[in-house]
């Protein structure tokens, strides 16, 4: 489990990084000189803010294209190590789990698919049902939040549903429809898994939050760039093995359904 939590941590961790590279090298670009780097970018006054501004919209074009394309590629080849992890929690160690993930890589690429489509739908539409052409009035921010908060409820539904599929693929390597059926059963048979979910994805938001203050807050002292990514690195490994047990509560949950039915 060790080595695998690792593995898929560094794509995780490499892949955003590569992802966010053009825009980073951009931004870049104005401050590169600067005696502060980075930090000159929270002084009071916002020149540097705004030169910044100036000089990325410029290409904005091309780093949204080029960035775009890379964060579609690397959530597709998400669905790998993503398996990996699946077949871990399914208690699987080492080679064997990478094995297991390849051989059910086309399910996996289906349902990872499937969530990019579905979760770009959901954002999109409901986003444009909750944007109003004007916001003039403090009150009229909440429509919007309140379909922001849809979109991303609905999103969360989608994912552990997903999920479930994902650890019936490996368990009773049932095909890609029907192990998604048995994945809504499960969840349906038994409730706690929502809750489960529930406080991870509550610890995983906290987690991610306090990376991003922290290293907000460390960019504005003009930390090293290497202390600013160890910390991203470190809430990475803790989403990595929020995901990691939860897939092992899955797979428990699900043996113990397959235990009843098959019991006299």
């Amino acid at each position: 489990m060790t080595r695998v939590l690792l593995l898929v941590t560094a794509y995780r961790w490499l892949a955003t990084l590569i992802a966010t590279a053009p825009l980073a090298v951009v931004v870049a670009g104005p401050l590169r000189f600067h005696p502060r780097g980075d930090a000159a970018v929270f002084e009071p006054g916002g020149l540097w803010l705004l030169e910044t501004a100036r000089h990325v919209g410029a290409t904005m074009g091309g780093v949204v294209l080029s960035g775009g394309l890379l964060t579609l590629l690397f959530a597709l080849g998400w669905s790998f190590p993503l398996g990996a992890l699946v077949a871990a929690g399914n208690g699987a160690r080492g080679g064997r789990a990478w094995a297991d993930a390849a051989r059910r890589w086309t399910s996996l690429l289906l349902y990872q698919g499937a969530a990019i489509l579905l979760s770009t739908l959901i954002v999109v539409g409901l986003g444009l049902l909750g944007a109003p052409s004007q916001l003039r009035r403090i009150g009229q921010l909440t429509a919007p939040v309140a379909i922001l908060l849809l979109a991303l409820g609905l999103v969360w539904l989608l994912t552990v549903v997903l999920d479930a599929a994902r650890m019936r693929r490996f368990i009773d390597q049932d095909g890609a429809l029907s192990a998604l059926y048995e994945g809504g059963v499960l969840l349906a048979r038994q409730r706690r898994l929502w809750l489960a979910a529930g406080w991870r994805t509550v610890v995983a938001a906290l987690l991610v939050s306090g990376a991003v203050v922290a290293v907000h807050a460390m960019a504005r002292v003009g930390a090293p760039a290497a202390a600013m990514m160890l910390v991203h690195g470190v809430s990475v490994l803790a989403y990595v093995g929020l995901r990691a047990s939860w897939f092992d509560r899955l797979a428990r949950a699900s043996r113990d359904e397959i235990r009843a039915a098959k019991s006299p």
